[in-house]
């Protein structure tokens, strides 16, 4: 579960109620349906129930998401949803716990009106902190690296068809996506025990910035919500809250769900992040405050009432693993096939990129990572 939002309608005005997750307004007034777009985090103020009160602002970073662990011989995943207060102010609750699932709230903007604390947290700390295991120790220090990882030529991406394309000409870097490969001191010699982690990474995160009202009063600090007192400031105390700001320009961006190269009605669900066009059958995809097309391939179906299911479809070489062609990749998964004629096929990995329980995502992923050679060739 997520926090409620409301938001009032770009075109009509009519206030509507969204998923926290929800990328996408249909507005049952006006029939108008809107992109929602950042150039940023998203960032959320919780309603408060003090009026009349100066309202100061504390910032909070939330992260939500999935995590996959990868041992030696499995892949072990959990829900992660956490926060932690990103200011110093001693009084506050160190996290927002359920509150994110109980109390309403809306985007930031220009006409919040309040003071805002400044941001004094590292983002990365919170993404540290949503790596930590299941029995709560964090991934291992190692010295040194035996996997190699090369990500060329193709990234790929299935929208609203079996198989579709993303394709970047230029090479993939970890570090320009954000994400840094865990580094092991493994060698293939002495593999290392089933519960050793040797990676992990985050599936759907979302970070975000959650505001929590707050009002001072007669020396003391309190959580504006539910109105009770979370305890007295010191100096050190006064002097942050001295240093909040009382206008904050960031705001979500609305585009209508249009069709950038024809003007026709997009294609979507509220918690899309990437769009298709039925008319120039072109797909769309949210990056940062803008529509970027990217390339989109399919499967075509054995008749007109065939389903189709979106799918990443990440072309890959892992030296490190020895994997260089499609031949490589089925001989991990069945060693006495024959799979010479796949040797001048790319190693392709298929990734669900629908909503779907983490561990029909990693059964999902690898049976069609591993039957793709009995797809029909794509268009």
């Amino acid at each position: 579960m997520g926090f409620r939002i409301q938001q009032n309608c770009p075109r009509c005005g009519a206030q509507l109620e969204l998923e926290e997750t929800d990328r996408l307004i249909n507005c049952p007034y006006c029939k108008v349906s809107s992109i929602i777009l950042s150039s940023g985090y998203f960032r959320y103020v919780m309603h408060h129930n003090a009026p009349g009160k100066e309202i100061i602002y504390a910032p909070y970073l939330r992260f939500k998401g999935a995590a996959y662990y990868c041992q030696w011989h499995q892949v072990i995943n959990r829900a992660v949803d956490i926060s932690s207060a990103a200011t110093s102010l001693k009084p506050l609750y160190k996290s927002l716990g359920v509150r994110t699932q109980t109390v309403k709230a809306s985007f930031l903007n220009p006409e919040t009106e309040g003071l805002f604390l400044p941001i004094k947290a590292d983002p990365d700390d919170i993404a540290a902190r949503a790596a930590v295991l299941p029995d709560n120790n964090m991934l291992p220090k190692t010295k040194g690296s035996i996997w190699e990882r090369e990500l060329k030529d193709d990234f790929a991406v299935d929208i609203g068809a079996a198989i579709a394309s993303i394709i970047w000409d230029s090479d993939i870097e970890f570090g320009s996506l954000g994400y840094q490969p865990q580094t092991s001191s493994v060698t293939p010699e002495s593999e290392p025990e089933d519960e050793q982690t040797l990676c992990h990474e985050f599936i759907g995160e979302t970070l975000s910035i959650v505001y929590l009202p707050l009002y001072f009063e007669n020396g003391m600090l309190y959580d504006a919500v539910i109105n009770e007192p979370l305890g007295k400031i010191d100096e050190e105390d006064a002097a942050l809250l001295q240093s909040a700001a009382s206008k904050y320009d960031w705001q979500v961006n609305f585009l209508p769900l249009l069709c950038p190269q024809c003007g026709w009605e997009l294609g979507g669900s509220r918690n899309s992040i990437a769009f298709t066009c039925p008319n120039c059958s072109t797909a769309w995809e949210i990056n940062g405050a803008r529509l970027s097309r990217v390339p989109l391939r399919s499967v075509p179906g054995e008749d007109d009432t065939a389903g189709y299911l979106p799918f990443w479809k990440i072309t890959a070489r892992c030296p490190g693993l020895g994997i260089q062609s499609y031949a490589d990749l089925i001989h991990l998964e069945k060693p006495l096939m024959a799979t010479e004629e796949y040797t001048g096929t790319n190693a392709s990995f298929f990734i669900p990129a629908f909503v779907i329980a983490p561990k029909l995502f990693l059964t999902t992923a690898k049976r069609v990572t591993f039957t793709q050679h009995a797809l029909p060739p794509e268009e």
